[in-house]
Order: C-alpha cells, then structure tokens, then sequence
C-alpha cells in the first residue's frame, strides 16, 4: 500500500527537527548540512484513518542562518538587510521606485565605509600627532591606516560576495567576480540564468526568475565596492586638500550613481556592462593612489574631513530617502530604520574609539551633533510607541498574554508603525541637516543652537515614568532593567542640559545631549553584538533566537543593497521544489515563516499551467497579514488566488484569533479553518484540527 507522506516546514528561529516530529528524527541521506528532511524513526509510523501508512518528515533549513560563527556578526549588516527589504516593500516595481531604493542603498554603503574612518584614520592620526612619533614611524602610521582602511572594507565585500549559498565560492572565485574586468566575469557560472543580465527585481514571488542565481546581485556588489572605495579616497585627498585627486574621487561616485540608476533602466546596455566591470579596479586604484600620497604628505591631516565628509553623504542619502517615497511608507519606513542603525552605530563606535584613545578628533562637533541626537529622537520615539502599545493592555494579563499581545498590536498595524517610523525619521533627519549645516558652515556660531529645541525637561521625566511603569507591567526584569537605564539616561540628559549659568536650561544644547545617545545608540547594538556572538556559539532556543531577525529579513534576493546577510530564499525555495518534484510528497505542511517558503515552493512545483499531486496546509502564517500588507507588490495576492487550484490536495489554511502572526483567514478558493485551541502561535500540530485537515488533504489526492 502506497504511504502518504507529510512533510513539514518550519519557521522563523529553526525550530529543531526533534521539535518538528517530537520524536528523535532520522536525517536522510539527501540535501546537505543548510537544507535537508528529517523523517520520524520506523517505530513512530503512523496510519492514516483510511489505514494508509503515515510518514511523517521535516524540512530543516534553520541551519542557514544560525550556526555559523559568522552569522553572529550579522547584526553589522543590519542596516543593509533593511534598506534592502525595503525594496520589496515598494508599491509598484516601476523603474523610478526600484532607482530610488538602490540610490539610497548606496548612500547608506558610502555612510558606513565614511564611519568606518572615524576608528581605522580620523582617531590614530590624532593619537599620532600627540604622541610625538618620528617623520618614518609617522609615515608608516599614516599608510598602515589607510590601506587597513581600504582592505577592510573589501574583505567585508569578498566574505560577503556569494548570492546567497548556491554559490559556495573560493577566494579565487570571489576575486574574479570582483575584479576582473570582464562582462562574462559577472556571470554566475555553472547555473542556468547566468546569461541573464535584466533587472529581475520587476518580478514576483509567483515568476521562476525571481528565485534563480542572477548576475544582478554581482553587478550591484561591483558598484557598491567602488562607491566604498571613491569615499575612501574623498576623505583622504579632502585630508591633504589634494584638489585633483578630490575632483577624481567625486566624478567616480557620479558615475556610481549613473550606474545605479542604469541598473533599472537599461540593465542590459553593452557598455552600461562594461562600465560595471572595469568600475572597481578604477577606484581600487584611485583609493590606493590616495592612501600613498596620504602617507608621503609632510602636512598634518585635517581630520574634520572625515565628518564633513560624512556629512555629504549623509545628506546625498536624505535626499535619495525623499525621492523614495515614491515606492510607499512602508519601504520608507524600513529604510530610515535601516540609516538610524547605521549612522547611530558609527557614530557610536568614533566616540569608544576616542576615549580609549584619549584624543578629541572633532566628532562632537562635526559627527555626533548632528547624527546622535537624531538618533536619540527615533530610539526614544520607538520606545515610546512600544509602551503606548503596552499600557493599553488588560492588567490582568500574565506576562507571556502581555508581551503576546503587545506583539499583535505591532503586527495588526505594522503598516501604521512603519508609516510612523518614516514620517518621525524624515522629520529628526531634517532636524539634523539643519544642525549639521549650522555648524559646517559655521555662519551663526554655536548660540543659533539654541533656536532649535531638542526636548522639554518635562517631557523627558514623563518619559522616563511611563517606560518604569511600562516596565513593571510587563513584569520581567529585562525590559524592567533596560526600561530603567533608559529612563536614567533621559535623566542624565535633563540634568546635562541645565545650566544655571545660562539661566536654567537651554533648549538646542545638542552636545550635552550625548551622554544619553552614547547610552542608548551604541552600548545596546554592542550588547545585540555580545549575545549575537554568544549564541552562535550556543546550542538550543538561545542559538535559535539569534537567527530570527536574519530568517525575516534575508528572505528576499539582495538585489536592492548587495551587502546585506546572504538570502537563504533561492536555496530554501528551490531544494523544497525539487522534493516535491521527486520525492512524492502528499502534504506539504508549513508554520509561520515556513508557510511563505512552502507556498512558494509548491506553486514553482506546478508544471506551466498544469497541476501537482500535493496538498498545501499552512498555518500561523504570516501570508495574510504582514506579507499582503508590508509587500504589496510583490504577488502574494496572485499566490493566494491561483495555487489552491493547482493544487490536487488544495490550500487548507489554520489560523487562530490570538495568533499574533497567522491570526487572520487566507480567503478566497483556500479552505479557513479556525483553530479554537487558543495557543497563540505555537502547538497547532498537536491540536485535533490540524490532524483532521491534514486527513482532509491526504484524502482528495488521487
């Protein structure tokens, strides 16, 4: 007698397949350590009610983003992770929506590359200079940190130069998708689309294309390696005010925005190709030359530089940031998310650097008055919205209803957050321009800061005791702890920007602002780092949990910022597919996160315009009510309204009213069942109707 077998998909945190089966799981001797099935041990066999044999098997892919000890430093790349799920997130896939999200992708590279300098030049040059080192050892210094300057930003790239891991490339390989200057050199080898040079971030999730190993992602990496490395050399003629070598380094990030936006709109232009092939080996030599005639000049560097530069970037970004509105809030609000992260973190990382340095290279001025408190509005901002959300709350929830609720709340209206969230970061984005441009330009002095309020005292106390309250609702004493720092801070604030000298307290006194931002910008994303590491090196639900923000965002082709955290979608979609097309799958069961991948994977499964002998059951999943919603134009909707059809089993969909993110019917042809067992999200495999709608599939197969 045939068995029917249901293979399960989980979702985000890479649930363990002992979890999946509740048993201990067998792995089977296809697919590879990333993704392969996991089956039950022949003694836990099951039996379908007609008396079939019952296989049940797990499709793990959680290894793709936890595990390695390098994806604990991914949380560096989150703000290129974000900016680049914000072009998936646009309205419409037209070409000025797709320009406008990689225009402001490259600004955000050239941000973090400027930051970077703050540590590795802008700090050792000043430690240098009061050091009293002799002209040789000055030199030495100089061209050590210039070139530590230009090989870590290029060591990031090359660790970071595979698509997603379909391509387990070598060194050797990663140079030459890097550096040689061909056209035929940015051609994924050994893969079927790798003659295809169109934009394919047009499509959806329902076109083949948008899941096959594509040249766009190389092209995109060439031209962010170049911008990276024109900063570089910016920064340092601006250093020695070389005015020629100035000028070269401005005309090659003009051409980088010109090739940025022919990546949309005549992708496959023979000489637009060409231009992208021979791109990085021109800046890679235009940022060597600098970093030479850096470490031979007699003059002592200016390192305002740094910030000044940094400052046009940042404002080359704002404006790419407005011009993105086209693609939809929703895109916008992830992309100021994504600049808050970091600029806020740079900043962060100049102002350790100079006090265990013991120098004073400028950056309260130049940087930090202008970029932390902006930073310091959003973070307190988005605190603030949280407890909002907390506090409106039944008090006699216990704490795990609480924090479910809480996360309801974010995902019922994650549209209206992130709308916030870009209004509120365009709106302390501007605030910042403006302080910036006061204090580089210098036309009114440091008194005209004080025609620009940064926050009332009462305002900061009433802060800080609805964040204790807040807390104490909750009732765990991490967010009690974290809650309470923030509030001390915002009292560290009110007290620093007193002055009883000046008349009490003064409004625009953005420098004595900076204790609190140094708190809050740069000591919570080094302790994300610190657990980030600690967990990759851990085993069990602490491990798990560090990947979560990674199997969330990295789903999609990086095909918006290149230097994002690898896409585990191509892999994860594609292995799935080619089980289902060989292995006999009967029911295709997918969880959360899993439910997205599954869908995917069956609809690619369907012969063009024929049907597959499986059956869809999903549940907890987020389909319904983030991806319609967050990714409008991406063609979930078109997913939802024709794959039950093309399917013999159906589409038959579990959803629970507490549910925080599959709480919501999928409608239309797919069968809603409402699951009253009322566990939020987790356990739906273990309640009566999941088994009874996983009979239901099994039973309309031929």
């Amino acid at each position: 007698m045939k068995s029917i077998r249901e293979v399960r998909v989980h979702g985000v945190s890479g649930t363990p397949p002992r979890d999946m089966l509740h048993t201990d799981p067998i792995p089977r001797l296809d697919g590879d350590e990333y993704a392969r099935i996991f089956k039950k041990r022949p003694s836990h066999d099951a039996k379908h009610s007609s008396g079939t044999p019952y296989e049940t098997e797990a499709f793990h892919w959680g290894s793709l983003t936890t595990g390695h000890w390098l994806t604990s430093l991914w949380i560096l790349l989150a703000p290129f992770a974000f900016a680049n799920v914000s072009g998936w997130m646009a309205t419409s896939r037209k070409p000025l929506q797709r320009t406008a999200i990689r225009l402001a992708a490259l600004a955000l590279t050239g941000l973090f590359i400027a930051q970077i300098g703050y540590v590795l030049v802008g700090v050792p040059m000043l430690y240098v200079a009061s050091a009293g080192w002799s002209e040789t050892a000055v030199m030495m210094a100089r061209l050590g940190s210039g070139l530590a300057w230009v090989l870590v930003f290029g060591a990031i790239v090359l660790r970071l130069s595979t698509q997603s891991h379909f391509d387990p490339l070598d060194y050797g390989d990663r140079f030459e998708l890097l550096f040689t200057p061909t056209i035929k050199a940015m051609r994924p080898s050994n893969h079927p689309a790798s003659d295809h040079f169109d934009d394919p971030a047009e499509r959806g999730v329902t076109d083949p294309a948008l899941w096959k190993v594509h040249s766009m992602v190389h092209r995109l990496r060439r031209i962010h390696f170049a911008a990276g490395q024109l900063v570089i050399a910016l920064v340092l003629a601006r250093m020695q005010e070389a005015g020629t070598l100035t000028w070269l380094a401005t005309a090659g990030l003009g051409l980088t925005v010109v090739l940025v936006v022919t990546t949309t709109y005549v992708p496959e232009s023979r000489i637009y190709l060409g231009a992208t092939a021979v791109i990085t080996l021109l800046a890679e030599g235009i940022a060597i030359a600098a970093v030479i005639l850096f470490s031979l000049s007699e003059t002592p560097p200016i390192v305002d530089a740094i910030h000044v530069t940094t400052f046009h970037v940042a404002i080359a970004l704002g404006i790419a940031a407005a011009l993105s509105l086209v693609c939809g809030i929703p895109g916008i609000g992830a992309l100021t998310i994504a600049t808050f992260l970091g600029g806020a973190f740079g900043v962060g990382a100049g102002f350790i650097a100079e006090d265990i340095a013991s120098v004073e290279t400028g950056l309260v001025q130049w940087g930090g008055a202008w970029v932390a408190p902006a930073a310091l509005i959003f973070v307190l901002f988005v605190a603030l919205v949280a407890v909002v959300m907390t506090l409106r709350g039944p008090p006699e929830l216990d704490r795990d209803g609480l924090v479910n609720q809480l996360l309801t709340r974010v995902t019922r209206r994650s549209g209206a957050i992130l709308a916030t969230a870009a209004g509120f970061g365009l709106s302390a984005g501007a605030l910042a321009i403006v302080e910036g441009c006061l204090l580089t330009e210098g036309a009114c002095g440091p008194e005209a800061l004080e025609a620009v309020p940064l926050a009332d005292p009462i305002v900061v106390v009433l802060l800080a005791v609805v964040l204790l309250v807040a807390a104490f609702r909750i009732g765990s004493y991490r967010p009690l702890v974290s809650f309470g720092l923030a509030a001390a801070a915002s009292v560290v604030i009110w007290v620093g920007v007193t002055d009883p000298t000046m008349g009490g307290f003064r409004p625009g006194d953005y420098l004595n602002a900076l204790p609190l931002a140094r708190t809050l910008i740069f000591v919570g994303p080094l302790l994300a780092i610190g657990r980030s590491v600690l967990g990759a090196y851990r085993q069990g639900a602490s491990n798990r949990k560090v990947g979560i923000i990674w199997d969330v965002a990295s789903f999609w082709p990086r095909w918006f910022h290149p230097l994002g955290p690898p896409a585990y979608g191509p892999k994860v979609v594609t292995e799935l597919e080619r089980h289902l097309r060989s292995d006999g799958i009967s029911v295709l069961a997918g969880h959360s996160q899993g439910s997205v991948i599954a869908a995917v994977a069956a609809n690619r499964a369907c012969e063009e315009g024929g049907e597959a002998a499986v059956g869809l059951l999903t549940y907890g999943s987020p389909i319904g009510l983030l991806y319609e919603r967050l990714f409008p134009d991406v063609g979930m909707s078109d997913l939802i309204a024709t794959l039950p059809a093309r399917l013999q089993g159906g589409w038959t969909n579990l959803w629970r009213v507490d549910d925080p993110i599959g709480g919501k019917p999928l409608g239309g042809s797919i069968v809603d069942i409402l699951d009253e067992r009322g566990r939020g999200h987790s356990g739906y495999e273990l309640s009566r109707a999941y088994r009874d709608a996983r009979d239901a599939i099994a039973s309309r197969l031929p």
